[in-house]
């Protein structure tokens, strides 16, 4: 597993990006997070996570907060 640091999330449109240090961003969308933070996941929160192959290239998967960020 791997942490990262949300750079931006948008529940609406249920996708945005995950900074993870020492590596390229990497997309997560809302199937990746798990259910029960989907709808509180937002930027700035400290996650862990995998990255798996997406359709179009390296995404987030098992997204999880650790420790939410501030506003």
């Amino acid at each position: 597993m791997l942490t990262g640091k949300v750079k931006k999330y948008d529940p609406n449109k249920g996708w945005g990006f995950i900074t993870i240090p020492g590596e390229p961003d990497v997309y997560v969308h809302a199937r990746g997070i798990t259910r029960q933070d989907r709808q509180r996941l937002q930027a700035n929160d400290i996650v862990s996570l995998v990255v798996v192959q997406g359709q179009r290239g390296p995404q987030a998967a098992r997204v999880h907060i650790l420790r939410e960020g501030e506003a």
